[in-house]
This record gives structure tokens, sequence and C-alpha cells, in this order.
């Protein structure tokens, strides 16, 4: 499991160390990432993320 801690110090990896909570946007998304090529909707090809964007 991943901490709060975790998310920061790898938006800092990414984006640079001064980065700071308020340039972030944290969102959970439920993406397709299996059997891309299919066009019937089936729950097991999508996963759970948490996805950290840079607001511009």
């Amino acid at each position: 499991m991943m901490s709060l801690d975790d998310l920061i110090e790898r938006a800092k990896r990414h984006f640079g160390e001064d980065i700071n909570l308020e340039d972030i946007q944290i969102s959970a998304e439920h993406i397709h990432s299996r059997c891309l090529g299919f066009d019937a909707y089936c729950y097991d090809d999508h996963d759970n993320f948490i996805v950290l964007t840079r607001k511009a």
C-alpha cells in the first residue's frame, strides 16, 4: 500500500523537487488496460489507478 508521503515523493521525482500539493491534482481512475482491441465491456479488463496530474 502507498501512503500520501509516497505519492508526494513520486510526484517530486517526476515533476521536480520544487512541486507542491497546490500544483498537483490527485484522482482515482478506472482505466481500460487489457484486451484493448475488443468492443465488449469486461470489468476485469480495467484497473484502478491513482493519477497525479500537474495543474496548468
